[in-house]
């Protein structure tokens, strides 16, 4: 049996094809697994479709719809000298589907949430007009996204944040004993992806080009450096002449921004309620954004779920039951993701949170972070001693010093950090106690974490992973201070990092120098030995 599902979107759709119960796979365009759901009206009256159609908007862009799902509603669309019914419009984006899976023995096909049965009609007719004359069913993309997260128990619910290109649509779904029922949804049918863009085209000062062609290179060279400021600290940005290319910070990127998305989290937050949340799942290209998870965590206090590509999430969710996909960042330790960030003109204003972070709290350059579950108490003498069960979480300061043992007991001083804009704080940890050291002259700093929820650990390792320039080195044992695990060299454009992890979800804590200071990575580790060591 052929199963396909698509993913018919405002900017660009994806589909996915599974055939005999076997795992799904997304089906490529032009080597690609995102088609752009744009449609060109040919000079013969034919239709064009994807970065073909995009192509030729460039020599006649009166004959092009870039987003037919926002004509939906509209009937007919004036495509340069002729009027194009809207159902052929998504029909003939449909129809590239089907060219690249034909025969399928049943189809997919996802809507909005919201959708009401006139729009829903538009799609199962369009769906005809291309082809697929069989078994042709609909399904709400949250309910497709979330089937493809982690086995939730029956009872418990989960949100969907979904910010595609022209909308961001949100909804709260509840896992039944049979599938998912939809208690709540929204949506901001006038904000998405392109919306940002806009933010940053204006702060660049460019005035809209009147050359339709032009304007439109405009806009995806914008486009291109907005989504590359989701993996780097800044980019350029090439401009129309006279202008001189824009060099663009991701902090300016995400001040521009910021109100615009808060607007869209507080739906998110009101469309939830008092509803307890298992876990929030982002879906769309523009949740790539970091500042979208962090907003998101800051106002519901749940850490979303990511994907590795959240543009193709809800196409292989609506094949059904999947191997998960989702992820807490970082979940124990994950394989090496090399990141490298290319030559800039300017050094960047600012890198990822976790800089400020680390600089509020004494500051490293090099850090050795751990996440133990059933990490030890740490006490004086070797470090081959078997470790003991640590507590879920420290009832006070003491037992969190208690716990670091050897290297409280060589500190220069350990004080509470909480309530000193510290990681503590920032992630809602419990206890944050920071300890300080004179290493030949250096001062250097251990911050130890304890928090009821796994979050805490997860979200300080996910700023690390995040830092500009971030790349895995190597791995190794790390047993020094009664504290077991593997450590991680990662090295990144502001200095070296060791990461620690083991199995516990409550305690982490991090060990390096102060800002001033950036030492090899064989450095910072025979001063932890020095610190900490037995």
């Amino acid at each position: 049996m052929r199963e396909l599902a698509v993913d018919f979107g405002t900017s660009n759709t994806v589909a996915a094809l599974r055939t005999g119960g076997g795992p799904a796979r997304l089906l490529l365009f032009d080597g690609w697994p995102v088609l752009p759901s744009a449609v060109l009206r040919g000079r013969d009256g034919g239709l064009v479709v994807g970065r073909e159609a995009i192509r030729g908007a460039r020599l006649d862009p009166a004959r092009f719809e870039p987003h037919p799902k926002e004509r939906v509603d509209d009937g007919e669309v004036l495509l340069g000298d002729a009027a194009v019914p809207v159902v052929s419009l998504i029909a003939a984006v449909l129809r590239r589907v089907a060219a690249e899976a034909p025969a399928p023995d049943r189809v997919v096909l996802t809507h909005p949430a919201d959708w009401y049965s006139t729009r829903r009609a538009v799609l199962l007719a369009a769906a005809r007009e291309a082809g697929w004359h069989g078994d042709v069913r609909l399904v709400a993309e949250p309910v497709a996204a979330a089937s493809q997260g982690a086995d939730v128990p029956p009872g418990q619910a989960v949100a969907v944040f979904d910010m595609g290109g022209g909308t961001t649509d949100v909804a709260v779904l509840r896992r039944t004993a049979t599938g998912w029922d939809v208690l709540a949804e929204a949506g901001l049918p006038d904000f998405g992806g392109r919306d940002l863009d806009q933010l940053l085209l204006d702060h660049l000062g460019v005035h809209q080009h009147q050359d339709l062609r032009a304007a439109r290179m405009l806009a995806e060279d914008v486009r291109a450096g907005k989504e590359a400021l989701s993996q780097y600290a800044q980019t350029d940005i090439p401009l129309p002449e006279p202008l001189p290319d824009a060099h663009v910070t991701r902090q300016e990127l995400e001040t521009l921004v910021e109100p615009a998305l808060r607007r869209a989290v507080e739906l998110l937050a009101e469309t939830a309620g008092s509803t307890p949340l298992t876990a929030i799942h982002l879906v769309g290209g523009a949740t790539r954004m970091p500042l979208v998870a962090r907003l998101i965590n800051q106002r519901l206090g749940v850490l979303p779920t990511i994907v590795d590509s959240p543009e193709t999430c809800v196409a292989l969710g609506a094949l059904g039951p999947a191997s998960p996909q989702w992820t807490h960042p970082p979940h124990g330790v994950r394989p090496p993701v090399p990141v490298r960030q290319p030559e800039a003109k300017k050094k960047p204003v600012a890198a990822a949170i976790v800089v400020a972070a680390l600089l509020a709290a004494g500051g490293v350059t090099a850090a050795v972070l751990l996440r133990p579950d059933t990490v030890g108490t740490a006490v004086a003498g070797p470090s081959s001693a078997p470790p003991s069960p640590a507590p879920a979480a420290f009832r006070d300061d003491q037992d969190l010093i208690a716990f670091a043992g050897p290297a409280a007991a060589k500190a220069a001083d350990c004080v509470n950090a909480m309530g000193t804009a510290s990681q503590g704080d920032l992630y809602s940890a419990r206890n944050h106690v920071r300890c300080r050291f004179e290493i030949d002259g250096v001062a250097y700093f251990a911050n130890y974490l304890s928090s009821d929820s796994p979050q805490t650990c997860q979200q300080l390792s996910q700023e690390f992973l995040e830092l500009p320039g971030a790349q895995w080195l190597s791995e190794q044992d790390w047993s020094e201070g009664g504290l077991r695990g593997k450590a991680h060299d990662i090295t990144a454009d502001s200095g070296n990092t060791v990461l620690w992890y083991t199995a516990t979800n409550s305690v982490c804590a991090f060990f390096g120098p102060g800002t001033d200071h950036s030492p090899s990575m064989q450095v910072v580790h025979q001063a932890w030995k020095t610190t900490v060591g037995a």
